[in-house]
């Protein structure tokens, strides 16, 4: 692997986990890197969730949340509320509704 390679690895791995810190800070602004690679590093986390429930506990989708997909909702949601108020106000939105009629 190259230094440059591993400069954008680490440079993912950081804009990931970077709202892990910061779950109780709403002041601020995220950047469209942050945001985007937490959403997808979140994804991934869910997903496990739902994978591990199902081989392990022998649940399907549809039935009531186990111990897995319950645990990473619970642990995932103050992260992405945070870094989503904050992406918000990044692109100037005052509120989420401000962001689906155009300005102007």
């Amino acid at each position: 692997m190259t230094a440059e390679a591993e400069e954008r690895w680490l440079a993912i791995v950081a804009h990931a986990t970077r709202p892990f810190f910061r779950y109780a800070r709403f002041a601020g602004r995220a950047s469209r890197d942050e945001f985007h690679w937490f959403l997808l590093a979140t994804l991934l986390v869910l997903a496990a969730g739902y994978a591990l429930d199902w081989l392990i506990l022998g649940s399907s989708v549809w039935t009531k949340p186990d111990f897995f997909r319950l645990a990473s909702f619970v642990l995932l949601a103050p992260p992405t509320l945070a870094v989503t108020v904050r992406r918000l106000r990044d692109i100037a939105a005052t509120s989420p509704a401000s962001t689906r009629f155009p300005k102007g």
